[in-house]
């Protein structure tokens, strides 16, 4: 039973499109961020982001916008999906075998978690954002897609989305 669902849930996602990808990733890491702010407020009593200083006051909404959506993405997908992508292969060759995906998945999540310091609340939830990101640049890898790209589009998503949350607190 188990194996029959398994098998219907890998055929199902190496038949999805590139559009199906960036939507069922864009919803998975917004209930996955609501999952995680709910968990810590009444877990711990924990908002998310609530140490944040207001770092997205510099500049006019229109700059601010354009950054969150479009240059933090483009240099975070560079720098914790292609760059650590490129430095786990080169060092690990064909040592790590099928494993590589796991590794490569874990150690970009926990680098991107890393450079989102707000709070501890805050690094967990983007740890989990960052795995849904890894998991499409190597999945797009796989099915030669431009995986660069359809990361950068998933992210710039989110950060407008949170952007524009701001306006309607």
């Amino acid at each position: 039973m188990i194996k029959n669902f398994s098998t219907r849930v890998k055929t199902w996602i190496l038949k999805m499109h590139w559009y199906q990808l960036v939507l069922i990733s864009y919803l998975f890491n917004l209930l996955a961020i609501l999952f995680m702010a709910l968990f810590f407020l009444l877990v711990f009593n924990i908002q998310i982001g609530a140490s944040r200083t207001n770092e997205m006051s510099i500049g006019t909404d229109w700059t601010i916008l354009f950054n969150a959506a479009i240059t933090v993405p483009i240099f975070e997908t560079w720098l914790n999906q292609k760059l650590v992508f490129q430095v786990i292969r080169k060092l690990f060759k064909n040592k790590l075998g099928s494993h590589f995906c796991w590794v490569y998945c874990l150690f970009s999540a926990f680098i991107f978690g890393l450079l989102h310091p707000f709070d501890e609340a805050y690094v967990v939830a983007t740890f989990f954002c960052g795995l849904t990101f890894s998991f499409v640049y190597i999945f797009a890898k796989y099915k030669r897609w431009h995986a660069f790209w359809l990361v950068v589009l998933i992210h710039g998503m989110q950060n407008a989305t949170a952007f524009i949350s701001r306006f309607v607190q």
